[in-house]
């Protein structure tokens, strides 16, 4: 976690650049841009009618627990969109997987 401290507009602000890259690397994201919201607009997540394979499920939940340090930490701003996505994390689909992009 790093702190920044802009003395000519008194501001402070918490930053985890270093862990966001390791999260983005980690689950090679590294194609992703850049959006200004955390969630695409209107998208509806819904049960996965098929059983997900075990690697998909533990490869979801990383997924899902990484974001929500990151997001207790610094980004309270995904709150919403985690929230949506966690609800899955038994039986993950790939939509799931595509909302977490």
């Amino acid at each position: 976690m790093r702190l920044i401290e802009k003395e000519k507009i008194k501001t402070i602000s918490l930053t985890q650049i270093k862990f966001l890259e390791e999260i983005i690397k980690r689950f090679k994201k590294d194609e992703l841009k850049p959006v200004k919201t955390p969630s695409v607009l209107g998208i509806r997540l819904d049960i996965n009618p098929n059983t997900a394979t075990p690697k998909d499920i533990t490869l979801y939940q990383q997924q899902i627990g990484s974001l929500i340090y990151l997001m207790t930490s610094t980004r309270p701003d995904i709150a919403y969109a985690l929230n949506n996505c966690a609800r899955y994390m038994a039986n993950p689909s790939q939509d799931h997987f595509k909302a977490l992009d």
